[in-house]
């Protein structure tokens, strides 16, 4: 009798297993989402979304050498001064340059601060230090 009614439940709970619909649950696929894994969403479509950091640009634009060069580029825009040296380290930039003349200590603040603008307009994610030899 036991036997009996343990093989009807057994039977009953493998019935109600098999029945069950599982495109409801999360995580699940079907094949229309597997088809369309490989199609690429409207949104983010290259004509309106260029990232120039994206993986698929690494070596172009991505690395300290790009980051050093950018930051080179957007001090010597300032007129009169010329990079020395940058270094990068970690989430810190420290940006060396030279102006063509001499500056008082009043000078030497707005040059400095004009500088860290342009070079974190040029690469916003460093915190900026100037020096001024």
């Amino acid at each position: 009798m036991v036997r009996i009614i343990g093989a009807l439940v057994m039977m009953t709970l493998i019935t109600a297993a098999c029945g069950q619909q599982y495109d409801n649950f999360q995580g699940s696929t079907n094949r229309e989402d597997i088809e369309n894994m490989s199609l690429q969403d409207e949104n983010t479509s290259d004509a309106e979304y260029e990232n120039p950091r994206s993986m698929d640009r690494v070596g172009d634009t991505w690395g300290l050498k790009q980051d050093r060069e950018m930051m080179k580029e957007a001090a010597n825009q300032v007129p009169g001064v010329t990079v020395k040296r940058v270094i990068i380290e970690a989430g810190q930039a420290w940006v060396t340059v030279s102006v063509d003349r001499e500056l008082s200590s009043d000078e030497e603040m707005d040059w400095s601060e004009q500088i860290k603008d342009s070079v974190y307009s040029a690469v916003p994610r460093y915190n900026i230090n100037v020096k001024i030899r």
